[in-house]
């Protein structure tokens, strides 16, 4: 499991698009709060630009369209 950070802009979510990720699947990261707490419980936190993201993304099965604000996206 990962936090990720877009350092850039994404199209549909804007600038410092945050998400938990893991192999397919992915969950919207909407407030600081919640990734404080998930870097308290020791999930390794990222800053990556938009090529490294999708990047990522594409490595653990997950597709652009499931960037979106309020995701909660899973592949069974």
């Amino acid at each position: 499991m990962l936090l990720l950070r877009c350092t850039d802009s994404l199209s549909g979510v804007g600038k410092g698009y945050t998400c938990v990720v893991d192999t397919r699947s992915l969950r919207h990261i909407a407030s600081a709060s919640q990734m404080n707490n998930l870097v308290a419980v020791g999930i390794p936190a990222r800053n990556l630009n938009a090529v490294a993201f999708y990047e990522v993304l594409n490595g653990l099965g997950i597709p652009r369209a499931a960037v979106k604000k309020n995701a909660d996206w899973t592949r069974g």
